[in-house]
């Protein structure tokens, strides 16, 4: 019983986390890209795991789907092709029997020796996790960079209609927002092309299109 619930909690811990990395990746590469300070922002945490489960749900689906298939093939065409195979006739297991030594040798493991390969087996899995997991990261911080990149050249073309406007009180046009923090939001000023900061609590007002 405690083992279930510390495999469950572990895996909201590291679900959590991957969520938190993801929605992290991308905002730095978007702040990055307009030049805005997280600081000054305010760090939501609500908004980045939410923003990191909208993002990640596509690649993670893509990824257990392939994984599924990969697993399904395997159990159900290529393993029962093999063993019909070996069965079929004496020969052909025969050459399979040789095929097998000649991959992994005549020679038996001891028992440190299979403890040592599980572990080697482990590692390399371990590994190529890590570097698919860094690899959705830098797309994720890729992916913020070119939302920013989108704003900025709709922000000066005739685009900008696509973009959230606002209007902040004292101002007298209407701002592309960029961002909101737990604390203040950023919005950029179309005419010049300048980030103005301003709090939540002065209230901002924009038009529902």
């Amino acid at each position: 019983m405690f083992r279930k619930i510390f495999d469950g909690a572990l895996l909201l811990a590291l679900l959590t986390g991957f969520l938190f990395c993801a929605g992290t990746a991308k905002r730095h590469g978007y702040f990055l890209m307009l030049g805005l300070d997280s600081d000054v922002l305010g760090v939501d945490t609500a908004a980045i795991l939410y923003n990191g489960l909208l993002i990640s749900y596509g690649p993670v689906f893509i990824f257990a789907l392939g994984l599924f298939l990969c697993v399904f093939v395997y159990s159900y065409l290529i393993l029962p092709a093999y063993i019909d195979y070996g069965r079929s006739s004496f020969g052909r297991r025969r050459k399979l029997i040789k095929l097998r030594r000649l991959c992994l040798g005549k020679r038996k493991d001891t028992l440190v020796e299979k403890k040592a390969k599980r572990l080697v087996v482990s590692f390399g899995i371990l590994l190529i996790l890590l570097m698919a997991f860094l690899f959705f990261l830098a797309s994720m911080e890729s992916k913020g960079r070119t939302q920013a990149a989108d704003i900025l050249v709709t922000a000066k073309g005739d685009d900008s209609a696509k973009n959230t406007k606002v209007r902040i009180l004292g101002q007298d046009i209407s701002y592309v927002l960029l961002a909101c923090g737990s604390r203040n939001c950023a919005a950029l000023n179309p005419l010049s092309m300048e980030v103005q900061y301003f709090s939540q609590d002065k209230g901002f007002s924009y038009v529902v299109e």
